[in-house]
């Protein structure tokens, strides 16, 4: 059994579920990304502004629903033993990272029909090729934390603290300045809540 339960809840309690959902929110609004090294299909497709706008913010909607059910899911795992803990992470953050990928795939297939398209397309796709590489390191060492041994309270910190760390090199989406990519982001009812203002 977990003898450091009131240590993990401490060390939970920093960051809570409220607190994580709003570290993992602020890492996609405003959306911004690392795009070197962003991998894009070969096979993608020229869509008008309008339909880029619609896929590209309702995809990010959605990554938005999938960090509220990670988070939950984080919250929800047992405290009174250390290796269901650990289990019950892994599952959850594995279960994202999957969803993630897809969302991923679904976005890389598209870019807008405009000059620059493809390079636009790699700005917007930043975040989520950005948050996925580094969330799989952290799960990773996750994974590899013995749940039995003295220091797993410290791993659980490490892991949280590589959560809230998701979004620290972002990318300036001022370097989106095609203005009919911008206007149709600025008319997309499922973009108000996501995308500042974008360009300069």
């Amino acid at each position: 059994m977990w003898k450091s339960t009131t240590k993990r809840g401490a060390s939970v309690s920093k960051l809570g579920r409220a607190g994580l959902a709003l570290v993992l929110v602020t890492v996609l609004v405003p959306l911004a990304g690392v795009v070197a090294g962003a991998s894009v299909s070969t096979k993608q497709q020229a869509v008008s502004e309008a339909r880029y706008a619609k896929v590209l913010c309702g995809t990010y909607n959605k990554a938005l629903a999938n960090i509220n059910d990670f988070t939950d899911a984080y919250t929800a795992a047992p405290t009174d033993d250390q290796a269901v803990f650990q289990a019950s992470v892994i599952t959850a953050t594995s279960e994202y990272l999957a969803n993630l990928a897809q969302l991923k795939t679904k976005l890389t297939k598209i870019y807008p029909d405009v000059d620059h398209g493809k390079k636009i397309a790699k700005i917007m796709a930043g975040d989520l090729n950005s948050i996925q590489t580094k969330m799989a390191d952290a799960l990773a060492k996750f994974q590899a934390a013995d749940p039995n041994g003295v220091a797993f309270i410290a791993d659980i910190t490490t892991f949280e603290v590589a959560l809230r760390l998701l979004g620290v090199d972002s990318t300036d989406l001022s370097n989106v300045t095609d203005q009919d990519v911008i206007g149709a982001i600025d008319d997309e009812k499922s973009c108000k809540k996501i995308f500042p203002v974008v360009g300069g």
